[in-house]
C-alpha cells in the first residue's frame, strides 16, 4: 500500500473522529435534525473543536507500534496503549479524557 493512502487515511480518521468527539453521546434523531459539517467544540467532552479521542490515540500507538517495530509485535503495541493511558502519549490534550470500555478492560487489569 501506498505511504500517501496510509497517511490520507490516517487524516481521514482523525478529522472523523475530532469531529464526533462532541456528539459522541447525541441520538442518531437529534444528529439527524442536527448534522454536524464542521468542527465543534465541547458537547460530550470538555474539549475544544479539533480535538480528538481515545480512539484516535489508540491508532496512533498502533501505527507508532509498527513503525518501531517494522511489523505487528502485541508486546509493544500493548505497552504503546499502556503508554497512551498511563503518560498521555498521542492524545490531543496532554491527557487522556476518555476510554473506551473495552480497551479499560483490556489494559487495567
Amino acid at each position: 500500500m501506498n505511504k500517501d493512502v496510509i497517511k490520507s487515511s490516517i487524516y481521514g480518521f482523525v478529522i472523523g473522529d475530532a469531529m464526533g468527539v462532541p456528539v459522541e453521546v447525541v441520538s442518531r434523531e437529534k444528529l439527524l435534525k442536527h448534522p454536524v459539517t464542521k468542527m465543534i467544540g465541547y458537547g460530550s467532552h470538555d474539549v475544544p473543536e479539533g480535538y480528538w479521542s481515545d480512539d484516535t490515540s489508540m491508532v496512533l500507538a498502533i501505527m507508532d507500534s509498527i513503525a518501531e517495530s517494522k511489523g505487528i509485535n502485541y508486546n509493544n503495541m500493548t505497552d504503546k496503549f499502556c503508554d497512551c493511558i498511563n503518560n498521555a502519549k498521542h492524545t490531543s490534550t496532554d491527557e487522556l479524557f476518555d476510554l473506551g470500555i473495552p480497551a479499560k478492560k483490556a489494559l487495567l487489569k
